[in-house]
């Protein structure tokens, strides 16, 4: 029986052999469905330790550079799998924080600007919310498309 010295060893095995299986072709479709949008840049963070460059996987040959505190070969997301990933300084943590309470605004001015005229935006915070430590960030306006708008 080689190394497998009973049946449930040998189910155990087959089991973690096809979740193993199973993960890495789900790698793989999901690598697969980023490629099919044609993106610019794709990069899978999964350079050797010492690497100074981020490989772009898209074929678009838009490398990146790694500086500071990057960890290369941590393990992967998929336990699985023996693709590393790349953990980040700890800065990086305060704008992953800031991303995720990041909130989009859009109007539709009415009447419709002019072609190429400029719309002024001001984005205030209710009275009480500044106090929350809650930040406006927005641009001052914006230039009208300059083809007229169809309704």
């Amino acid at each position: 029986m080689g190394c497998f010295s009973n049946a449930a060893t040998r189910i155990l095995a087959l089991v973690s052999l096809l979740g193993c299986m199973a993960a890495t072709a789900w790698a793989d479709t999901y690598s697969s469905q980023i490629l099919s949008d044609h993106p610019a840049g794709y990069w899978r963070l999964g350079e050797p330790i010492g690497s100074t460059t981020a490989v772009d996987s898209s074929g678009n040959q838009q490398n990146g550079t790694y500086y500071g505190g990057v960890i290369l070969g941590i393990a992967g997301a998929l336990t699985s799998s023996t693709d590393t990933a790349a953990q980040f300084d700890p800065t990086f943590d305060r704008i992953e924080a800031e991303l995720h309470t990041q909130y989009l605004l859009a109007y539709a001015p009415d009447p419709p600007p002019a072609p190429g005229s400029y719309r002024h935006i001001e984005v205030r915070l209710a009275p009480g919310y500044g106090g929350l430590g809650w930040t406006v960030r927005a641009r001052a306006g914006y230039f009208a498309h300059r083809e007229a708008a169809h309704p």
